[in-house]
């Protein structure tokens, strides 16, 4: 039994597991020698509504807790609000099954471009406001803050993919123990270190592409730039050579890019508008393709992953995977400082189960007498119990926010409440 984990009452995991289907939408208590009450006064509808989506997690999932209020949002998804004594913990945990074709995750980004910072309450309500505008019939059944960013500009310190489109992303060349939670064309979730392998073709030769909407962090570098971006792209600092292009459409997995010579800066009204920058030694491969034929094909690719992408967000350290923490004797992880790993704060997470396609949105407030927040090895072991298999922890402390229906779930630490944030990921259930 792991170190946060009660031992459970009979009752109280006879109770959880067996929380039945149908199509109703309700909550149910549990705890203590009230859950056989509780579940025996449940309407029929009620208990028939949790049990098949229950089913999803394993008991432990439900014996973790001392008392829990488990709610189904929508089929195939359960929201589980609940404390753990030994702390104190308190968790939110939001499951959802990504097989069923109506749920989704989506990344939703604060600002116009890759600066600025919002509530992750408001990202979720404006990005249902905007898609229903564009005739899209959604909602967000739940939302969590996602990346780690820079406190001053917001930027998002890891890549971000929203709807297929990329808004920033780099490759690997560096020792930053990053990974990443993202879902597939397919629709599988996935996590792990997605690393950027964009190449560009032109005149039967291939060169690889280094970045999207980021700047260098080496002497030589080739990026590619959008009006995604936000700011001018700063040439002269960076003693860059530039070619100026435009998106003309697609073919499958494949960009078309063709020469701009009108271009003189991205502007955020020209979303086809493109920009190469290429410093030190790239730049030579920049004037081969200036060289080249007028069109140049550019593909987007993320290694390990065989296909297209759709949504991705960056967090660290991964925590657990393939069943197992990722912890040392230490209670520390690799890449991620000691102090970071192995205080409490309140802590923001994402996981997938055994299947391959449950997804856990997972938060623990902190900082708070009736929460004090986990360590990561203790997150690591609760996403564990909850049925994770591969997990990744997210951006915390007074960024930690857990958003269901619209309504603020978590309790924020910070004294002024939520925190803006860069990103969040939005659990979006799609009308068929």
């Amino acid at each position: 039994m792991r170190s946060i984990v009660r031992t459970a009452t009979t009752s109280m995991v006879a109770c959880c597991v067996a929380l039945g289907t149908g199509p109703a939408v309700g909550a149910q208590t549990v705890g203590g020698s009230s859950s056989e009450t509780a579940i025996t006064r449940a309407t029929h509808g009620e208990s028939a509504a949790l049990q098949s989506d229950s089913l999803l997690l394993p008991r432990s999932a439900f014996a973790v807790f001392d008392s829990l209020t488990a709610t189904r949002l929508a089929p195939g998804v359960v929201h589980l609000s609940g404390t753990i004594a030994s702390g104190p913990f308190r968790v939110n945990v939001i499951a959802a099954d990504l097989s069923l074709p109506t749920l989704g995750l989506e990344a939703v980004r604060a600002g116009s471009g890759l600066f600025g910072r919002e509530r992750t309450s408001v990202l979720a309500s404006d990005w249902e406001e905007r898609s229903r505008a564009d005739g899209d019939n959604v909602t967000v059944l739940a939302a969590v803050n996602a990346d780690f960013f820079n406190l001053t500009t917001g930027e998002q310190l890891a890549s971000q993919v929203s709807t297929g489109r990329i808004l920033k992303a780099r490759d690997g060349a560096t020792n930053d123990p990053r990974a990443d939670v993202l879902v597939a064309r397919s629709g599988r979730p996935h996590i792990l270190d997605a690393t950027y392998a964009g190449v560009l073709l032109s005149d039967g030769h291939g060169m690889s592409l280094d970045a999207v909407n980021a700047l260098p962090d080496r002497d030589s570098w080739l990026a590619l730039f959008s009006p995604a971006f936000g700011r001018p792209v700063p040439v002269d600092s960076l003693s860059a050579h530039v070619f100026a292009l435009r998106e003309a459409g697609a073919r499958g997995d494949t960009i078309l890019l063709v020469r701009d010579s009108a271009q003189r800066t991205l502007a955020a009204s020209d979303s086809a508008q493109r920009t190469l920058l290429a410093t030190g030694a790239a730049r030579v491969r920049l004037a081969r393709l200036r060289a080249s034929e007028d069109t140049i094909r550019l593909v987007h690719r993320f290694a390990p992953v065989g296909e297209g992408v759709k949504t991705l967000v960056g967090g660290r350290p991964a925590i657990v995977a393939e069943g197992a923490s990722l912890h040392d004797a230490s209670g520390v992880f690799s890449g991620a400082p000691s102090a970071f790993a192995t205080m409490r704060h309140p802590r923001t997470a994402v996981g997938i189960g055994r299947s391959g396609t449950l997804l856990l949105l997972v938060t623990v407030d902190g900082r708070q007498e009736t929460s004090v927040g986990m360590s990561l090895q203790e997150l690591a072991e609760l996403m564990l119990e909850l049925g994770a298999v591969d997990a990744l922890n997210l951006d915390g402390g007074g960024s930690t926010t857990a958003v269901v229906r619209g309504e603020i779930a978590s309790s924020p630490s910070d004294a002024s409440g939520e925190r803006t944030v860069a990103n969040a990921l939005l659990l979006v259930l799609r009308a068929r």
